[in-house]
């Protein structure tokens, strides 16, 4: 995926949340879990500090889910269903949307993602606007070929 895509910001964003917020779920299919099983060991290669890891929770259907342990709150979702306006969405599903987060979660990792200044680029400290990036994907889809 091309930096240029509408999709790209919302992968990034799913990313960072990922690595910047504790006591997460990643919900989706089986194969799935060897991967959050991965990704926790390279987050804790990285960052030794830090003690609380992504867990996973199987759930059938071809979407990926990150929802908050905490609140039961979902925070993202990877589906070609599109969520409540409060949720970042990637409007992929989860076959085609991990590997592209992946790759992106390790990026961060290796920049040092969160504890580094300005790694994730600067509209990373900015606040997440979900409206702004759902309109950039309408446009796309609304301008035809």
């Amino acid at each position: 995926m091309r930096i240029t895509d509408p999709r790209w910001p919302a992968v990034r964003e799913l990313a960072r949340t990922v690595l910047r917020e504790n006591n997460i779920v990643i919900q989706g299919d089986a194969w799935l879990k060897s991967e959050i099983d991965a990704l926790s060991m390279h987050i804790s290669e990285r960052q030794p500090a830090r003690l609380v890891f992504p867990t996973f929770e199987f759930k059938t259907g071809p979407s990926l889910t990150i929802v908050s342990e905490t609140n039961g709150e979902i925070l993202c979702i990877c589906s070609t269903d599109e969520p409540d306006e409060q949720v970042v969405w990637c409007p992929l599903n989860a076959q085609d949307g991990w590997p592209l987060v992946r790759k992106t979660l390790e990026d961060l990792i290796e920049a040092g993602y969160p504890g580094c200044r300005d790694c994730a680029g600067p509209e990373a400290e900015a606040r997440w606007d979900e409206h702004q990036s759902r309109q950039r994907m309408n446009e796309l889809n609304n301008s035809g070929p």
